[in-house]
């Protein structure tokens, strides 16, 4: 009886050793794992150090080509003949800074706010302008080659013979503004908003100007041989003494348009809307007039008739060869 009772004991001894060595083991483990834990906690990733790198501390008395001045203020500042070519310039107040004849190559001016500020002489080819501020900033003889204005502000903006070839200033928003005598060779104005803008004698060969408002512009002696307007509106713009030549006028609006003296040779104007347009002394030689309206259009104005023989239209049978 004796011994079963000590066999009993002895069970319940291991039982409780056993419990115990399994608990200390559990925390010891737990606790290890805790440690490990700690010690595989996550490092920052590339893009989070990028980042950091990238929002450092901004030095907006640094002058010179890649500076960086981000964000900075330079209201009313005189930086005429800077070199600031490659500089990152993006969101930063230049309201009524005088910037003349200053290099900015491939400078940042994203969203940057421009307003007053005269830039003329300034060498900005390459530049990045998109969304920027540009309401009366004058770039009188500015250089805008290739120059990126994507839907910039650029109301009332003298561009005045200033070189604008390759430029994007396409959903830009130039109400008024003054492209006299300026350089828009192959430049892409598509879908912009350019009501009343002066293009008196501007050199537009081969630009876009797709859906673009042109309503009421001066587009006199302008040189838009081979531009591409389709379905842009020039409703009462003024086009006399312009070289249409082989431009593609596709549903085009130029009602109450003045097309006098206007070369239209080779022209595309299928569907577009010339209703009480002007036509005097206007080359219309080659042009496709198929599907387009003329009614109560001009074509025996002062300066003479319109002529040229036409195709695809009751109209062209009706006009002189010369």
């Amino acid at each position: 009886m004796n011994s079963i009772l000590l066999v009993g004991a002895s069970v319940v001894a291991s039982l409780v050793v056993g419990i115990a060595i399994g608990m200390i083991f559990f925390e010891s483990k737990q606790h290890v794992e805790e440690n490990n834990e700690v010690k595989k906690t996550p490092q920052p990733k590339n893009e989070t150090i990028k980042k950091i790198i990238e929002y450092k501390v901004v030095d907006c008395s640094a002058r010179g080509p890649n500076v960086v001045l981000h964000g900075c203020q330079f209201r009313d500042a005189d930086l005429d003949g800077v070199d600031l070519s490659g500089s990152d310039m993006s969101f930063t107040d230049l309201i009524l800074a005088s910037l003349q004849n200053s290099n900015l190559q491939n400078v940042n001016l994203v969203d940057a706010d421009l307003r007053d500020a005269d830039l003329a002489g300034a060498d900005l080819t390459g530049a990045k302008m998109h969304v920027a501020d540009l309401r009366d900033t004058n770039l009188n003889s500015s250089t805008l080659s290739d120059a990126r204005l994507r839907a910039a502000d650029l109301r009332g903006t003298n561009f005045s013979n200033a070189n604008l070839s390759g430029a994007d200033l396409s959903h830009a928003l130039g109400y008024q503004a003054i492209f006299k005598n300026a350089q828009l060779v192959e430049a892409n104005l598509s879908r912009s908003e350019l009501g009343e803008v002066d293009f008196d004698s501007a050199n537009m060969v081969n630009a876009m100007l797709a859906d673009a408002h042109l309503d009421g512009a001066n587009l006199r002696n302008a040189d838009l041989r081979e531009a591409y307007m389709a379905n842009a509106n020039l409703s009462g713009a003024d086009l006399k003494g312009a070289d249409l030549h082989d431009a593609n006028l596709y549903g085009v609006n130029l009602s109450s348009a003045n097309l006098s003296n206007t070369d239209l040779n080779g022209a595309d104007l299928r569907n577009a809307n010339l209703q009480g347009a002007s036509l005097s002394d206007t080359d219309l030689s080659g042009a496709n007039l198929d599907g387009a309206d003329l009614t109560d259009a001009n074509l025996t104005g002062k300066e003479g008739k319109a002529h040229g023989r036409c195709i695809n239209h009751p109209i062209c049978e009706t006009l002189s060869l010369g």
